[in-house]
């Protein structure tokens, strides 16, 4: 953006600017609006639809880092969007590290999904940090073909803390058995999830007894 349009951009009444947005998607608002300018980004985020938006799907769109780091910034101080889904949108772990900094702060979203993107140990790393302290997340939906067993044991490590996720979804052709008993080690102690999925992981028989003997404890 040329430093004429900018200048023109900040003399434009907010009303105007508003009669604007309300012919864009909520997508692309997100996407390319926001980290324009200062006052942009007030005006954003004091935007009507963005102030009632309760639930946002936002699959299949390739946002990359950049569009997660967009969202990650508009979640920081959101108090209404209690729903996101995220899934195959290119997020590697440099996405990942900025929706976990979000995670951090955000009080109001209860439901995040995540899935088929390219996220390995050290973004899982991330986000396991982040639900360590997230205190309002009760579902967390994380599939990617990325995250082996380390991983696992990141995210397995973060239910030990957390008191409020009540659902977790976890899939990873590269967790295997010893991803597996991270989990089930995990689930002997957690008293607080019930509803707990983990598919195409590959972890055989020897997974599935570490999590049978996990359920002879769980309670």
């Amino acid at each position: 953006m040329s430093n004429t349009d900018m200048r023109s951009l900040h003399t434009l009444p907010v009303e105007f600017v508003y009669r604007i947005l309300d012919n864009l998607s909520l997508s692309n608002i997100v996407c390319s609006l926001l980290n324009v300018c200062t006052k942009l980004n007030g005006i954003v985020k004091t935007y009507h639809r963005n102030e009632t938006l309760t639930e946002l799907y936002f699959a299949h769109n390739s946002i990359g880092d950049v569009g997660a780091q967009y969202i990650a910034d508009a979640l920081q101080d959101n108090k209404t969007l209690t729903r996101l889904i995220l899934g195959r949108n290119q997020i590697g772990d440099a996405g990942a590290q900025y929706l976990a900094d979000a995670l951090r702060h955000n009080k109001a979203l209860i439901d995040l999904s995540l899935g088929d993107d390219p996220i390995g140990d050290a973004g899982a790393q991330c986000l396991a940090d982040a639900l360590r302290h997230n205190k309002t997340l009760t579902k967390f939906s994380f599939d990617s073909d990325q995250i082996g067993a380390t991983g696992a044991q990141y995210l397995a490590d973060a239910l030990q803390d957390n008191k409020t996720l009540t659902k977790l979804s976890v899939g990873g052709k590269q967790i295997g058995a010893v991803g597996a008993k991270y989990f089930a080690d995990a689930l002997q102690n957690n008293e607080t999830l019930k509803l707990f999925y983990l598919q195409d992981s590959n972890i055989g028989y020897t997974g599935a007894q570490y999590l049978a003997d996990a359920l002879r404890h769980n309670k």
